[in-house]
């Protein structure tokens, strides 16, 4: 079910409430049953290929545990386990995200070379939060493998680790030892956690219905059309469009920490202001921080990391953000899309000695040639094709005024002001905590906020005449 939907309205203080009145020890199971039940409301099936990767990581993480390392066969064995563990998982993910893509490419590549070959078709939905819970999954096993974490001997401790509903469709990504530390301990009703984890919903749910889903309408009136747009709304909709995804995805992680937090459980903070980074490098340090890190420990560090030669260290970053790129989509766009994020990475760092810290302005500056750059990769990101993102750069440079798509295109008031307001609390959350600042202030000013998010979001976003409601952008991956 979708968090801005009815349904989860009343599922989520179902929960809550139960959680809060059943036995201590009975309460972990309960959240398990409520996760269950939350994925499986999407389809009855993506219940079983959940608990099967779930099975099949606890089985060869207790494996994992248990396999010696006194001496180099039993090192050998362990890996060996490892690496059957990692290829049974990623066959799952292969099949249901990436079997046609490779199919059809291989297919392409054959026929380059005067080979012809019928191409099965392949029928299969895509289940949401797939990569997410799978990424979750490896995670734990190479945790297990370094002795970062203990094998988990139950496995309906491990289905709730990897299952759990507020993180299950797009992360946070979390690693086992800190998501145990706080599912399977104690948790007293907290006032204090339970109106801050609803002021982090509450502002979530403004980005979603406020900015997000009224962004969409406008973007799509244009990357739907491109070959008719004009170069300058092509680049305004990127510009949106880099709104938008933001709002979306911050969205999705806001809710999902302010769920958990309701019931005393802190989660990992998936964004910290990414679009007031000084340098593409410092913006994946705020963007997706559980799958940047994810992929810094389990692939760039692996390979390397930065403690090579400098070709082998820029090998490194390209390979990491290529599949970064694939694990957003089984296209050739999103390869563009993680490619170009590599060659941003790999120029910073070659141009870094030469780059000197200077005055606020000089600050700024980079503020927005950082924007600037991700915005361009956002074009691949959200174009329908590799060849639609050229089509429409090329637009940008060869038609910068002629066109014909959405001649009437502009902001709403409400979106306008709603993004504006983005930006200033954006800006004071660099400084502050925004929501325990606003959580200090007396009941006047506290209920004023309640209110005006509340009345705005119902009266200019779910009745608003521009809303539409839309499924959060990255359940697609």
């Amino acid at each position: 079910m979708l968090f801005n939907s009815l349904p989860f309205l009343v599922f989520f203080p179902l929960t809550v409430f139960f959680y809060f009145i059943v036995p201590c020890k009975l309460r972990w199971l309960w959240l398990l049953f409520a996760s269950y039940f939350f994925y499986m409301a999407w389809n009855p099936l993506y219940g079983f290929l959940l608990f099967t990767v779930t099975f099949i990581t606890w089985i060869f993480g207790v494996l994992i545990g248990v396999a010696g390392s006194h001496n180099p066969r039993a090192i050998l064995g362990k890996k060996l386990l490892l690496a059957a563990g990692i290829i049974f998982t990623l066959f799952l993910l292969f099949y249901f995200k990436y079997a046609d893509f490779a199919v059809t490419n291989i297919a392409a590549l054959l026929a380059l070379a005067g080979i012809t070959v019928a191409v099965p078709a392949f029928d299969i939905v895509l289940p949401v939060g797939i990569s997410f819970y799978t990424f979750q999954a490896l995670g734990y096993m190479v945790d297990v493998y370094r002795g970062d974490t203990e094998a988990e001997k139950n496995l309906a401790r491990h289905a709730l680790f990897i299952s759990f509903f507020p993180q299950l469709l797009a992360g946070p990504i979390g690693r086992a030892e800190k998501i145990k530390a706080e599912l399977f301990v104690h948790h007293r009703f907290n006032y204090e956690d339970a109106r801050y984890g609803l002021l982090l919903m509450l502002w979530g749910y403004f980005q979603k219905m406020m900015i997000a889903d009224q962004a969409a309408v406008l973007v799509s009136s244009v990357y739907d059309v491109f070959y008719y747009a004009a170069g300058y709304q092509i680049v305004l909709a990127t510009l949106l469009f880099a709104v938008q995804v933001y709002c979306d995805f911050a969205a999705y992680s806001l809710i999902a920490l302010g769920a958990a937090r309701v019931m005393g459980i802190r989660l990992t903070d998936n964004f910290r202001q990414p679009y007031l980074a000084v340098s593409v490098k410092d913006f994946w340090h705020r963007w997706h921080i559980s799958l940047s890190t994810w992929f810094r420990d389990y692939l760039y560090i692996p390979l390397g990391g930065s403690r090579c030669s400098r070709p082998k260290k820029y090998r490194n970053i390209m390979v990491t953000f290529l599949a970064s790129g694939l694990w957003h989509g089984a296209s050739l766009n999103f390869l563009a899309w993680g490619a170009l994020h590599g060659f941003y990475l790999i120029v910073g760092d070659f141009s870094l000695a030469r780059r000197k810290l200077g005055s606020r302005i000089y600050k700024v500056f980079r503020i927005l040639t950082t924007f600037a750059l991700v915005s361009i990769a956002w074009i691949f990101f959200r174009a329908d094709g590799i060849m639609a993102a050229i089509h429409m750069i090329r637009r940008i440079f060869t038609s910068p005024l002629a066109g014909q798509a959405n001649e009437k295109w502009f902001l709403s008031p409400a979106l306008a002001i709603s993004i504006v307001l983005l930006i200033v609390v954006d800006l004071c959350r660099e400084k502050l905590d925004v929501f325990d600042f606003i959580l200090k202030q007396n009941v006047l000013v506290r209920w004023t906020v309640y209110y005006a998010l509340v009345l705005t979001i119902i009266v200019l976003g779910i009745y608003g005449t521009e809303y539409v409601q839309t499924q959060f952008i990255y359940f697609d991956f």
